[in-house]
């Protein structure tokens, strides 16, 4: 094997490493993203059960818009290389959600 062929085959298994570490970090999102959701719809059922109060909109919906909004403040961090305050400005914005939905 040349130097080339070498460096082309380490190459090849870093590539096939990242794709790898990519699909399970991917895997571990979806999975913290179907909690998230999963956690909300409990939150909104025993709400609308306990409290007798009617949500106009479906609980699914309200759970995704929830789990979204906070998905958008983790990215949004993120691609601040963690120097944006994900809470910043986070009061108006949530009451102009809440202005929305009731």
């Amino acid at each position: 094997m040349t130097f080339g062929g070498f460096v082309s085959n380490v190459n090849t298994l870093l590539c096939r490493l990242e794709i790898l570490k990519y699909e399970s970090l991917n895997t571990r999102i979806k999975s913290i993203h179907e909690k998230l959701t999963q956690n909300f719809k409990a939150i909104l059922a025993v709400r609308q059960n306990n409290m007798s109060d009617l949500i106009k909109y479906s609980v699914d919906d309200l759970a995704n818009l929830f789990t979204n909004l906070i998905e958008g403040k983790i990215n949004s961090f993120v691609r601040s290389d963690f120097n944006k305050d994900p809470l910043a400005n986070f009061n108006s914005q949530w009451q102009m959600i809440k202005d929305g939905i009731e």
